[in-house]
């Protein structure tokens, strides 16, 4: 399935944004970008929302049955509590494009937190991995690391999952509060001009390309296909933060 698009599964700012593991193993660097989203009374008077969260393990165990690119590999190791360290199968593409299977292995797994949602799709990749779950009309791209969960919020509009908020998820942590997103408002964003100048200055890779992006939809378009390709959590993290910044 792939991951970006359900048929297959900037206010411009300072200083550029950069991702780096520094950046995602310390909460306190986690930007709060919804706070300059406007609510609408409707938003404002909402109930919040809460998921719970849970240990990777136990979602795992519960969850892996869904998912045909990854598998779970129970092996019984002495001295190994199988709780706590996760081994992992991953179906890969070689250079050959031929297919492969990978060992991924996840230590702390017992304390590792994930939502307690049934899964849509997971990816691993070697520093960390990827879930995307389903939550009434929002979808959660959430990307595990060393610390905790980081937890992009998006809408499906047009058969694309668009960010819109990212929190953090820390170990200690036993929920999450859903940030909502009004969809029109959202969709209204899509049809504006994009400040191509601070794009470039964000993402120096859409230099060459820049051309092609006249509105905010192009933006879109362009780094959800980016992302098809993208095998590093940091770089998912960083196209997800340009999107989140260009649609506020």
């Amino acid at each position: 399935m792939d991951n970006e698009n359900l048929t297959d599964m900037i206010k411009r700012p300072e200083e550029p944004v950069r991702f780096s593991e520094e950046d995602l193993d310390t909460p306190e660097n986690v930007r709060d970008d919804t706070q300059s989203i406007p609510e609408s009374p409707e938003e404002e008077s909402q109930t919040i929302d809460v998921i719970k969260t849970v240990a990777l393990s136990t979602w795992f165990e519960q969850n892996h049955e869904r998912f045909d690119n990854v598998n779970h590999v129970k092996v019984a190791i002495r001295g190994i509590d199988s709780s706590k360290t996760l081994i992992m199968s991953v179906s890969t593409l070689d250079q050959t494009e031929s297919q492969k299977r990978k060992l991924f292995i996840f230590e702390d797994a017992d304390i590792t937190p994930v939502l307690d949602l049934p899964g849509l799709a997971m990816d691993v990749f070697s520093n960390g991995f990827k879930i995307i779950y389903n939550y009434n009309d929002i979808f959660l791209k959430c990307y595990g690391v060393k610390t905790g969960l980081f937890v992009v919020f998006c809408k499906n509009i047009d058969n694309q999952i668009i960010s819109y908020a990212i929190t953090k998820v820390k170990r200690k942590d036993s929920s999450l509060v859903v940030i909502h997103r009004n969809t029109e408002d959202l969709m209204a964003k899509l049809v504006l001009p994009e400040d191509t100048e601070s794009l470039q200055i964000l993402y120096k890779q859409i230099v060459k390309h820049i051309g092609e992006i006249k509105t905010k939809q192009d933006t879109v378009n362009w780094f959800l296909e980016r992302q098809k390709t993208v095998m590093d959590i940091n770089h998912h993290l960083q196209i997800d933060n340009i999107l989140i910044r260009s649609l506020q």
